[in-house]
C-alpha cells in the first residue's frame, strides 16, 4: 500500500521534497540577516550585505514559486 502511494504520488513527493529544501535555504538566510542587523558592522557594510541576502532569498522564492503555485 505505501509503495502504491509512492508510485501514485512521486511527483508530488519530489516537489515536497525541493519544497522543504528550499524553505530550509531560505531560513538559514533569515537568520544570516538578523546576525548581520545585530553585528558591529558600520551601517553601509550591513545595508551591503542584508542586500546581497535578500537577493539570494528572492532567486530561492523565485524557484520556489512554480513548484507550489
Amino acid at each position: 500500500e505505501a509503495k502504491e502511494f509512492r508510485d501514485d504520488n512521486i511527483e508530488k513527493l519530489k516537489v515536497r521534497g525541493n519544497v522543504q529544501a528550499i524553505k530550509g535555504a531560505l531560513t538559514k538566510i533569515n537568520q544570516r540577516i538578523r546576525e548581520v542587523e545585530k553585528s558591529d558592522m558600520d551601517r553601509n557594510a550591513k545595508r551591503e550585505a542584508i542586500r546581497q541576502l535578500n537577493v539570494r532569498k528572492d532567486q530561492f522564492a523565485r524557484r520556489l514559486a512554480p513548484q507550489v503555485g
